[in-house]
């Protein structure tokens, strides 16, 4: 009778103590993945706050409208607690023209501080000053603060000549 259970064998406390050490570091990467946002989502709401202001620039581009109409389907509506289109950031559009992150409290500031943002024909942000021979634009700088255990933040801006970027404006 003994014959038939010196063939069987368990696991070792070695091998136990291995999975288990697995487990536990999957389980704590687990965990911390449902913790909350990750420190990316400013940096989502950056990417698709610059998609969002660009899009807006190639409608305007894309109108016939002399300059200095106000028509609110080609302006960038920047409040505290949106950017986008004005009709998104009212509720009445869809959310491919507002940024807009899930499960993230996000907040927006624009230095100069302004509530819209038009854009020329050639997609440049008005007001367009005359500047000796040449014409110059203003720049803006948008931050955007993503608001929950830790406060982070990334900047976008929008240069005298329209170039968008996720880097601060010089």
């Amino acid at each position: 009778m003994s014959n038939r259970y010196s063939s069987q064998r368990g696991f070792t406390l070695v091998e136990l103590t291995i999975v288990i050490v697995i487990l536990a570091i999957l389980s704590a990467y687990a965990a911390s993945r449902f913790q909350g946002a990750s420190s990316f989502s400013p940096y989502a709401a950056q990417t698709q706050a610059i998609s969002v202001i660009r899009q807006i620039q190639l409608a305007r581009m894309q109108s016939n409208m002399p300059d200095g109409e106000d028509n609110p389907q080609y302006q960038l509506h920047i409040t505290g607690t949106c950017l986008g289109s004005p009709a998104a950031c009212s509720g009445n559009e869809s959310l491919s023209s507002k940024v807009q992150v899930d499960g993230q409290d996000l907040s927006f500031t624009v230095t100069p501080n302004v509530a819209d943002i038009q854009f020329d024909l050639l997609g440049r942000p008005l007001p367009l000053t005359p500047s000796g021979n040449s014409t110059t634009g203003t720049q803006y700088q948008i931050t955007i603060k993503a608001k929950g255990n830790n406060v982070e933040s990334t900047t976008v801006c929008i240069n005298s000549e329209g170039f968008v970027s996720g880097v601060e404006c010089q």
